[in-house]
């Protein structure tokens, strides 16, 4: 029997820019198992796990278009906690400021995660998801995560 199995089931995106000039993001997607051998009670587990996953900020107009990531969840799940943070600086691109201190926790209201300039390629987030119970039975929850891009004026 396998009390968890978590699965980010699909990554929504959404996009603010200005009308001539669409920002692109791809996420990756990511998913999580825990161990299929916690079958008796009283066997441990963690009640959090953290995996990661990267972002790519793509089709700028030029290397100096400064922009801002948030990120929300499009549901709230029922008992847990899930936060977020930048764990590097991406590859090809200028280097993205904040975000990379402290796990920032999401809600359904967008989060301004961090800020950058240009075309950024694998950014990398971590998320940090807890409040497991073993009384939450068998199964698989929906994460939805959405990011949007702003550019700054």
């Amino acid at each position: 029997m396998q009390f968890w199995q978590h699965f980010l089931l699909g990554v929504a995106l959404a996009i603010t820019a200005l009308p001539a000039n669409a920002i692109s993001v791809i996420a990756d997607d990511w998913s999580h198992s825990l161990p299929d051998n916690i079958t008796n009670a009283g066997t441990y587990y963690n009640d959090s796990f953290t995996t990661t996953t990267s972002i790519t900020i793509s089709d700028t107009s030029s290397s100096s278009q400064a922009w801002t990531l948030s990120v929300r969840l499009i549901n709230l799940v029922n008992g847990l906690t899930i936060a977020t943070k930048r764990t590097g600086r991406g590859t090809d691109g200028n280097e993205p400021n904040g975000g990379d201190s402290i796990y920032q926790t999401l809600g359904t209201v967008f989060l301004p995660l961090f800020t950058g300039s240009g075309n950024v390629s694998n950014i990398p987030l971590e998320f940090e998801i807890s409040n497991f119970d073993v009384t939450d039975g068998n199964g698989i929850k929906d994460i939805q995560i959405e990011y949007e891009v702003t550019i700054i004026p």
